[in-house]
């Protein structure tokens, strides 16, 4: 289970029309029994720029600083 407000990076998506969010960083606002959650990505301002729901298999959770280790 993922925590509310964890980072998440998108690494997968299994579901074509969607794959343009493989990549995308986000934080999880909301989860659902089905190992999905809402996912909100925001721009450098703060606004939302996209919200979308990811099963948890498709998600990176990314630690404290946003940068997962061996990504640097």
């Amino acid at each position: 289970m993922i925590a509310l407000y964890s980072q998440v990076e998108i690494v997968a998506v299994e579901r074509p029309a969607e794959g343009k969010f493989v990549g995308v960083v986000g934080y999880v606002i909301e989860s659902y029994d089905d190992n999905a959650y809402e996912v909100e990505v925001s721009d450098e301002n703060g606004n939302t720029v996209a919200q979308f729901v990811a099963l948890e298999r498709e998600m990176l959770v990314l630690p404290e600083g946003g940068v997962a280790e061996g990504s640097e």
